[in-house]
């Protein structure tokens, strides 16, 4: 193991599980990113499952190829249930801040996590003085999610505010595959409604698109009053449309008028 010092007890618990799973014979990066994949292919399978309601065979087939390539795959399990605990205690970025102590970091694309309280700060900055609208649901985008700690810092400042998972909608997207199932699964076990995206958000290319347990159970659907908005809107679209029609079809016909009259007055 790289790093001999944890921040929490429960990041060392989480690592020492890691480590004796594989027993020596891959390296945690290894490890820890066959950790990422069966945590997400457990928790994505369950809202798939409350979604469609039948599994899904890929991620049922995928999961017990690597649950099965290790020496000990009990211990997955196991890592698993000390993220579980210590989100229940304190929602925060769990993966990234493991992933720091045990220096696996400049191994993600030199990716660098911004600290919890940080992205605290600047989500209670951020949202000010908002407060819940019962008309309309927030929705909010993080195109370089990360593990999701900015996301998650968002959501616990929303919930200071009164905010249900009712009223508001996370989309989170990241480049890097390893974040999109970090951040699934915090997302996930914090109870944050979101969709999170595998793809680039500058390009619009997507490879992957979830939904989190509780985004399933409270689907992103429109207010009466924003049904209406959206219609008002595409009614004056349509209006612009033909008014923009109209005076093209005028400008024309005085141009073949304009045209004619100088063509008689050749003659």
């Amino acid at each position: 193991m790289k790093s001999t010092w944890f921040s929490r007890p429960q990041h060392h618990a989480f690592a020492r599980c890691l480590e004796a799973a594989s027993h020596g014979s891959r390296s945690m990066w290894e490890t820890f990113s066959d950790f990422l994949t069966l945590a997400y292919l457990s928790l994505s399978q369950a809202a798939h499952k409350v979604g469609t309601g039948r599994m899904d065979p890929a991620k049922e087939e995928e999961y017990l190829r690597i649950y099965r390539s290790h020496k000990h795959p009990e211990k997955f399990p196991e890592a698993f249930a000390h993220v579980v605990n210590a989100l229940e205690v304190s929602r925060y970025d769990f993966i990234g801040t493991v992933a720091g102590e045990l220096e696996l970091l400049n191994q993600w694309n030199g990716q660098f996590f911004t600290p919890q309280h940080v992205c605290d700060l600047m989500a209670r900055m951020t949202l000010g003085e908002t407060t819940p609208d019962p008309d309309r649901r927030m929705t909010l985008c993080e195109p370089a999610c990360g593990a999701g700690a900015m996301v998650i810092a968002t959501a616990s400042a929303l919930h200071e505010r009164q905010f249900m998972p009712w009223h508001y909608w996370i989309t989170a997207i990241d480049v890097d595959i390893k974040m999109f199932m970090a951040a699934y699964i915090q997302l996930t076990l914090c109870g944050i409604p979101a969709n999170v995206i595998w793809g680039n958000t500058l390009s619009l290319q997507e490879h992957r698109n979830e939904t989190t347990l509780v985004g399933i159970l409270h689907p992103y659907r429109k207010s009466a009053v924003e049904r209406a908005e959206t219609e008002a809107r595409a009614a004056q679209e349509h209006l612009r449309q033909q008014q923009a029609a109209a005076a093209a079809a005028h400008a024309e016909r005085e141009a073949r008028i304009a045209k004619n009259r100088g063509q008689l007055e050749l003659f």
